[in-house]
């Protein structure tokens, strides 16, 4: 099984010795073999360990740990799978996935700073459980019917429902839109699940906002 560290020194001309004895060391003296390609000198910026990325806090004047890019966009592929209008199961099969989703990658990149991060997942989750919902109601009588019952005057919920694609009706913009927004709690209760277990962990106020609070279950 392979092992990582990182070892942190004052300037390049140090990194690059360090790098070269320590390398001699494991290889001589340890018998370990140490991989060439995945080994290098870089700003903290540029590295990349476990999954984490790391950037520097001017306030706190420190470097800190974040979720990498590539963490990042590893989680909104498999979202986006998890999430996909053509997939033929349930809502509340896909919030369940959803939420193991979540769990596990939120309690591994729980220790970095993500909270403006949270914010745009969970804008995004949110926008495409909608157009999931959007979908599985299906015909525009069905639509209307829908939106009247979650208190769409029935003229504006008649118009909407025949509107083309998904993109629009689920995004914000008008009244209509902010009441199919409430569907995402009302249909397929977004996540309780994972409301409780993230509470449970006592995560830091960073991730609260992935958490799907209902003071902010409006809010994108």
């Amino acid at each position: 099984m392979p092992t990582y560290c990182i070892i942190m020194v004052g300037s390049e001309i140090a990194a690059n010795r360090v790098m070269k004895s320590i390398s001699k060391f494991m290889e001589e003296k340890l018998g370990l073999k140490v991989n060439v390609a995945k080994s290098k000198v870089d700003k903290p910026k540029g590295v990349k360990y476990l999954g984490f990325g790391f950037y520097y806090d001017t306030f706190a004047k420190q470097y800190k740990a974040k979720p990498h890019a590539k963490s990042v966009a590893k989680f909104k592929g498999r979202m986006k799978q998890l999430t996909c209008r053509s997939w033929g199961v349930s809502n509340d099969y896909k919030v369940q996935k959803l939420n193991q989703l979540m769990r596990g990658w939120i309690n591994y990149f729980k220790i970095g700073s993500m909270k403006k991060l949270c914010g745009k997942l969970d804008s995004q989750i949110r926008y495409r459980l909608r157009m999931c919902i959007w979908k599985h109601w299906k015909t525009p009588k069905n639509k209307a019917k829908q939106l009247i019952k979650l208190g769409v005057p029935p003229w504006s919920a008649w118009k909407t429902a025949y509107l083309h694609g998904y993109a629009r009706p689920c995004r914000c913009g008008d009244a209509v839109v902010f009441q199919i927004k409430r569907c995402c709690f009302f249909q397929i209760k977004c996540g309780v699940n994972c409301i409780e277990q993230m509470k449970q962990c006592r995560l830091q106020e960073a991730v609260s906002s992935l958490c799907f609070p209902f003071e902010n279950i409006y809010a994108d």
